[in-house]
């Protein structure tokens, strides 16, 4: 399951200070380029994690990117 929010670096920081861990760093996972998923061009951000059973779930963002 993925929850989108903004300022997912912000989201990610708060949520380890609470002492989740993370399975990765925020990465570029899909530019968009037809905008199948939102605005054309936007890329997704994304930030894995694991809940209490072991269920995968990510913080994700959608950024305008420049070309």
């Amino acid at each position: 399951m993925y929850s989108r929010v903004e300022d997912i670096e912000h989201k990610v920081s708060s949520l380890k200070a609470l002492g989740v861990q993370f399975d990765t760093e925020v990465q570029a996972v899909c530019k968009d380029v037809e905008g199948l998923f939102g605005n054309p061009g936007d890329t997704e951000y994304m930030a894995f994690f694991k809940d209490p059973t072991d269920n995968t779930l990510a913080l994700a963002e959608p950024r305008r990117t420049r070309d």
